[in-house]
């Protein structure tokens, strides 16, 4: 998988926000978000790189709708998702 992080948020002391804009015309639902591999990697890696990072949430953000959906990414969802993608490289 390739793939960069368009944009990391620190709103809060202890929280990150992953933001992936996105150029297409509906949302994804909340449940269908969480479970984006992509997502789910991309927040195990703030986790790894930025120790003050205890939440991690990850959003989809349409520029055209001025909308986004949020998701929290667990420790034990994206530690799920990253030990699947190692067993498949």
């Amino acid at each position: 998988m390739i793939g960069f992080v368009d944009l990391l948020l620190r709103p809060e002391e202890d929280l990150a926000v992953i933001r992936d804009w996105k150029f297409r015309s509906s949302l994804p639902r909340p449940e269908d978000l969480a479970l984006d591999p992509q997502l789910c990697l991309y927040g195990e890696m703030v986790r790894r790189r930025h120790p003050w990072a205890k939440r991690v949430r990850a959003e989809h953000y349409m520029p055209p709708i001025a909308e986004r959906v949020q998701v929290e990414i667990t420790p034990e969802r994206s530690l799920s998702t990253a030990a699947s993608a190692h067993r498949i490289s």
